[in-house]
């Protein structure tokens, strides 16, 4: 784990975990007798900042004519509902509706 010194505090800690659960396993199955990662500690993660984007900028980008309508319906309901499982559902639902031009063999 010495090249990770120069690693994000979240970055160390994740591959410190993944460290120590194989360290378990291999434990576990008397591969090891030791957790070579016993004296190595977890970093503590400093929190950034307001990292929330400015309303004009966003309003910019949803009204943005460069773009797709299909993509920024898409950007304002993944912002606006602020919970990508509910988007991830409503598309869904959107995806597996039976319209007509859905259907196999259809003509549009």
């Amino acid at each position: 784990m010495a090249r990770q010194d120069e690693r994000a505090p979240a970055t160390w800690n994740k591959h410190l975990s993944a460290l120590r659960s194989f360290a378990a396993y291999a434990i576990r199955n008397e591969w090891i007798t030791a957790d070579p990662a016993r004296h190595l500690e977890r970093r503590k993660i400093t929190q950034c900042g307001d990292q929330a984007v400015p309303r004009a900028r966003l309003e910019a980008l949803f009204t943005d004519d460069r773009n797709a309508l299909r993509e920024r319906v898409l950007w304002r309901l993944l912002y606006e509902g602020a919970s990508p499982h509910k988007v991830k559902t409503h598309i869904q639902w959107i995806m597996n509706r039976s319209f007509p031009w859905s259907r196999p063999g259809a003509v549009c």
